[in-house]
């Protein structure tokens, strides 16, 4: 462990812990029992959040810069499956760490699928606006927003803080003179010891009660204490160099108490600390030395020296088996107590160190000083990992918490921080309780403090208590509050709960906070604390359930992240009065908000930067009085709004103009929630009357018109379930269908009269009193509501905590509305109505169906399916009904959020104060987990095919790609030598060798064939190989015309010279007979056949022999003037210049030793030829005879048929 290598041990049957869905976690190649279903998605789910965050810390600045290029090839943004290909060609072999097992870590690598399938949950997370594209810009934010997640992820948990206990520190039976200068825990005996300025004695106070204990007598003022565990043993430092051993806890009583022994010191020590595995006490001095002492046989068993000033602290890390002093020269230092050799130097503070402390969670040294800053470092590194700023004066010490990540500092003025390690934010400041001026003022006289954690106290307490000792001249006691977590989700009244299929979470929100949990454990999962300036008032999640967006009480509305809360955009023209509602619109991507002061607005949440008001609805009828609730129907394109002035009645608005279409008028009751029935041209209206009545909207023949009134009572028959197992009031098994609300009164009793009197006087406004119900105590008003479409139910939770499910089958099926549906027609909605016989209906008939009593309606066709009449015991304020897991969420200011069944049953309640990934005892949701698999094996299994084709398709292009480039390279090359050879050509040297039209000819005759050679049809094997036979051939070409133009003189013996067969004057052999350049090939030895001749060294020419005059090249023009007369006439005109002529460009060459180049002439030539000049002639064709031989059928004999071959030789002795 010292070296940075550990060793763990194998897993056992013991190490599973109950923490998912049953009793056993381990893996089934431990040897264990498999995992259920439920557990294992768990575990992947744990997994893949883990594995996501572990994925950014893998790509360096090296692979961020590739990925980067990746991005910009695309066009600045990548689609899901360049994402993939190109995170999996930049990512590092990837092996992801489990940081959730109790053992440290386990290492796994992620196969091909898992890391596919993270990359793509990734690949969404990031793409939050759905657009189906990343850009870079989102990449990078979304990294950094990890980064703080990631820092932030375990800062759910709320701190304890600490309160001034005055009963406690006022022992009258003992005062201290002087200031105290240390407080020493003695944590098994519940004691602690405090030394006192300029006197001898060492103090011993009972921690629990703060009473005295004892009082042991030194020969010196001690300076220094420590308790040792193992020798019940207190170690004191004294001023006159001597250290002081006290036996203190379980021993004789008589010796209780008593010195044990005393031994000297070289020099003054100022601090101790024991160190347990080697079982030495170490001490730091006044000299700058520390010192080890075997407190058994007293005697010094090292010395270390590197400090240059008093020691103020030593500190022993037991994990790291090292020993940390700090000292006034500003330093620390990390001892090895092994080697007793310095290993680490920390540099950081401006003054003295003065306290030192270790939290083994974090593994973080803290350091304080006179300085005003406490400083975080790494025992690992001698770098600074954090500075935490916030004290005005001096520090005395710094404490951490055993167990916790939680650090407590404290300054010279009395003021004591609590800090959060997780997150470095600190949790609160604290001081005592006391006016200033009285004796409990800790303003400038806090010289020490200790901390002690304390068994608990009675045998029903389950926590520790922690309790926090401070000292002037006389003891202070600060007890930490210890939070009761009570079994309800939240701490405050729940008004918002959201379930989002997507991610399996439910979204509640707590004042300014907002906390997602795990709907499969029923835990805490993530929370953001304080992400909205105010109280938030409402609440929605966007289409893809990817962003949440909030509203608080200010008006103030923003869209966040929704895995990691961080801010995205905000909305322009905040209200100036609280948020009442957001509705998210899914067809148009808008948010639908609503203020209480009667202001509604439509937000355009496409834009990526901020949110734009699109349009304000009519101001000139909004409601008078505060607005309670809206409701949205996406298929009528219709807004209702409805407030507590029922003056104002439900205004039903145009969503897409904002103009007020109708006003149903209310005239003695306040609107408290509404619902539309989705597809159904149907309103429902909840009011403060305990009444919910059904509204028919337009587009339907009962516009503007009640057609039934319920009353939310039960029924005399209802099915009521109470606990786990349904119940019933009436033992009837009859149909419950709803009845009403009272007991049928007699025809002659006056509660009869009355209520036939309100029925006559009762009108169609369905604002007129109704009969009471017998029991009072069943109704209350609807304050939520969900509707099911498939079902035809509603799900209404009222203000005393009822939860009840209404059948509307029967109404709809009665009233026939049919059905809405919409059109996009011109660039606008158009909205009608398919089905129902609303247009066979006649005049009478719709009078008649319009003048019945809605509540005789509602009594003849609704029908109560159960009640659940104890589901909270406070109003419901939120009732939610999702279809994967068909369940229904409800939340209610009793501070619970429960999940149910359709068919009533409870299936758990979130409690807070539960660790993460440890489930819920209280939670048992039903989830398709193997459908839910299937899903994203599917997914990822469409995502690895489309990334394979794609990457064939790569590899094609750059098959295709590569030979291009060979052809254009060889091209390229080619063009070079050929501009090279016309470079050494200007028209102003022809003169020299001839007239210039004859020069022009003859360079036209030589482009010709540099042409002609070029265009020569054969099909060769290699098209690499054929442009460079080309290349060659046409190089050839130029050099036979520039040294060989020993053609005849004249037609006349051109055609002689084909008579004899185009033989050499002194020779048998025919011209361009292999045999003959095979005779006197003059290549190197070392150059094969079958090699590419631009491979080799090229080869070098002479200048022109003095046989070949310009007359002879005139002669020459003229003959191939007349043969090839239209090539002469497109031909360049161009003049060799023989003073300019270079050696051949060399092309790869290769590094052997030089050859001869002058060889003996052929025995064909002419004596007269330069020697030079035949040498040049015979490396040049055997370069050609060698190319001929690898093409197989060479182009050359087409050109000697012709007698164009430049190796033909004069026919005659004055020719030559």
């Amino acid at each position: 462990a010292r070296g940075g290598w550990c060793v763990q041990p194998e897993p056992t049957a013991s190490d599973a812990s109950e923490t998912m869905d049953g009793p056993i976690v381990a893996e089934p190649e431990m040897g264990l029992p498999p995992l259920s279903p439920r557990s294992m998605f768990t575990r992947k789910n744990q997994r893949r959040e883990q594995a996501s965050m572990q994925l950014m810390t893998h790509l360096d600045s090296s692979r961020v810069k590739l990925v980067k290029q990746a991005f910009e090839e695309n066009g600045g943004s990548v689609d899901l499956y360049e994402f993939v290909r190109t995170m999996q060609k930049h990512l590092p072999p990837f092996v992801y760490q489990d940081s959730g097992s109790s053992d440290g870590g386990i290492a796994a690598k992620l196969t091909p699928e898992e890391l596919t399938a993270n990359l793509v949950e990734l690949f969404e997370e990031v793409d939050v606006n759905g657009d189906g594209d990343m850009e870079w810009e989102e990449f990078t934010r979304f990294m950094v927003e990890k980064a703080a997640l990631f820092k932030e992820q375990s800062t759910m948990d709320k701190v304890s803080v600490y309160s001034h206990n005055p009963r406690l520190g006022n022992d009258t039976t003992h005062r201290h003179r002087e200031s105290i200068d240390g407080i020493t825990m003695l944590p098994r005996h519940q004691q602690f010891g405090v030394i006192e300025q300029h006197s001898p004695y060492i103090t011993l106070y009972n921690a629990r009660s703060s009473n005295f204990v004892a009082n042991l007598r030194c020969n010196a003022v001690p300076l220094g204490m420590c308790y040792v565990e193992p020798l019940n043993a207190l170690v004191a430092a004294c001023s006159d160099m001597t250290m002081v051993r006290w036996n203190v806890g379980d021993c004789p009583r008589k010796f209780r108490y008593q010195q044990h022994s005393k031994w000297p010191t070289p020099d003054t020590q100022m601090s101790l600390c024991w160190q347990k595995q080697h079982a030495l006490l170490y001490s730091g001095s006044v000299a700058g030395t520390v010192h080890s002492w075997d407190v058994e046989k007293r005697e010094q068993r090292s010395c270390l020296y590197g400090h240059t000033d008093i020691v103020m602290e030593v500190l022993s890390i037991d994990y790291l088996e090292n020993v940390v002093s700090a000292s006034l020269d500003t330093s620390i230092r990390i001892w090895d107590t092994y080697t007793e050799q310095q290993t680490t130097k920390l540099m950081g503070h401006s003054k003295g160190v003065n306290s030192l402390a270790y939290n083994s969670s974090h593994r973080f040294l803290i350091s304080s000083g006179f300085d005003h800053d406490v400083f975080i470092w790494s025992p690992f590194v001698n770098t600074l990992l954090y500075k935490l700023k916030g004290h005005k004066s001096a520090l005395v010490g710094c404490e951490t918490v055993e167990g916790t990540s939680e650090l407590i500092t404290a300054d010279c003025n009395g003021i004591f921080k609590l800090w959060d390690l997780r997150n470095f934010q600190c949790i609160d400041t604290f001081t005592s309780d006391h006016e200033p001026g009285d004796v409990d003022d800790l303003t400038g006289c806090l010289n020490c403090f200790g901390h002690v954690k304390l068994p608990p106290n009675s045998p029903n307490q389950e926590e520790e208590d922690y309790r926090l000792v401070a000292a002037s001249k006389k003891l202070f006691v600060f007890d930490q509050e210890r939070i009761r977590k009570e079994p309800v989700t939240d701490d405050v009244p729940l008004r918002i709960a959201l379930f989002n299929e997507q991610s399996l979470t439910i979204f509640t929100t707590s004042e300014c906070s907002v906390k997602i949990w795990d709907a499969v454990l029923g835990t805490l999962k993530r929370f953001y604390k304080n992400v909205a300036p105010a109280d938030i008032s409402a609440a929605c999640l966007d289409d893809r359930q990817r962003k949440f967006i909030i509203g608080d009480v200010s008006g103030g509305i923003a869209v966040y992240n929704y895995q990691n809360g961080a801010l995205m955009k905000s909305f322009t023209q905040p209200g100036s009065s609280p948020v009442v509602q957001l509705t998210y619109c899914d067809t148009s991507k808008t948010v639908l908000a609503a203020y209480t002061d009667g202001i509604i607005r439509v937000y355009d949440e496409n834009d990526i930067e901020i949110c734009q008001v699109l349009r304000t609805f009519d101001e000139a009828y909004m409601h008078v009085g505060d607005l309670n609730c809206v409701a949205y129907l996406d298929a009528g394109s219709i807004v209702a709004s409805g407030g507590n002035d029922p003056s104002d009645g439900v205004r039903i608005w145009d969503f897409e103009t904002g103009k007020c279409d109708l006003v149903l008028k209310t005239d003695n009751y306040e609107v408290v929630t509404m619902q539309y029935l989705d597809d159904f041209p149907l309103l429902v209206v909840c009011s403060s009357d305990s009444m919910i009545r059904f509204w028919g909207m337009r587009h339907s023949v009962y516009k503007g018109a009640c057609v039934a009134l319920l009353p939310n009572d039960l029924p005399p028959n209802a099915r009521v379930l109470s606990g786990d197992s349904p119940e019933t009031s009436s033992a009837s098994d009859e149909p419950y269908v709803g009845a009403s609300p009272v007991p049928t009164p007699t025809a002659s009793s006056p509660r009869a009269r009355r209520m036939s009197r309100r029925r006559r006087n009762s009108s169609m406004g369905a604002g007129n009193p109704l009969p009471m119900a017998a029991d009072d105590a069943n109704r209350a008003p609807v304050t939520s509501m969900a509707w099911s479409k498939e079902s035809e139910c509603i799900y209404c939770g009222d203000e005393s905590g009822h939860l009840r499910k209404w059948d509307l089958s029967g109404l709809l099926a009665h009233l026939d509305t049919g059905t809405l549906q919409y059109t996009h027609t011109a660039g606008r909605r158009r909205v009608g109505i398919s089905g129902g016989s609303g247009s066979n209906m006649d005049h009478e008939m719709l009078q008649g169906m319009l003048q019945r009593d809605p509540f005789e309606r509602a009594v003849e066709f609704l029908r109560l399916t159960w009640a659940f009449e104890t589901a909270h015991e406070d109003a419901i304020t939120v009732v939610q009904l999702n279809a994967a897991p068909m369940a229904l969420l409800t939340a209610s200011t009793d501070r619970c959020v429960k999940m149910w069944g359709v068919d009533g049953q409870p299936m758990g309640l979130l409690l807070q104060g539960i660790p993460a990934n440890v489930k819920n005892p209280k939670w048992n949701l039903s989830i398709d987990v193997a459908g839910r698999e299937g899903e994203e094996q599917a997914k990822t299994a469409r995502v690895m095919s489309v990334v394979s084709e794609r990457e064939l398709e790569d590899d094609e292009r750059k098959k295709i790609e590569a030979a291009d480039n060979e052809r254009s390279a060889v091209a390229q090359r080619r063009s070079t030598i050929m501009s090279q050879f016309q470079s050494m050509f200007s028209p102003g040297d022809a003169a020299e060798h001839g007239d210039g039209e004859d020069g022009d000819e003859t360079v036209g005759t030589l482009g010709n064939h540099s042409r002609a050679s070029g265009a020569t049809p054969h099909q060769a094997t290699s098209t690499a190989r054929r442009e460079t036979h080309d290349r060659v051939l046409g190089v050839l070409n130029d050099v036979r015309t520039m040294h060989v133009n020993t053609a005849s003189a004249s037609r006349t013996d051109m055609s002689s010279d084909r008579s004899v067969g185009s033989r050499s004057l002194n020779s048998s052999h025919r011209v361009g007979d292999p045999s003959l350049r095979d005779r006197n090939r003059r290549l190197p030895p070392y150059m094969d056949r079958t090699d590419d001749a631009l491979e080799y060294p090229p080869i070098e020419l002479t200048g022109l022999g003095p046989g070949l005059d310009a007359r002879l090249r005139s002669q020459q023009a003229r003959v191939r003037r007349q043969q090839q007369q239209e090539v002469l006439d497109s031909a360049p005109k161009l003049a060799f210049d023989r003073s300019k002529l270079p050696p051949l460009p060399q092309v790869r060459p290769v590094e052997v030793e030089p050859m001869p180049t002058v060889v003996p002439p052929s025995p064909g030539r002419a004596e007269s030829l330069d020697p030079e000049v035949v040498a040049s002639l015979d490396r040049l064709n055997a370069e050609l005879n060698n190319i001929e031989n690898d093409e197989g059928a060479s182009a050359f004999d087409v050109k000697r048929s012709t007698g164009a071959d430049f190796t033909s030789r004069p026919t005659s002795k004055e020719a030559l």
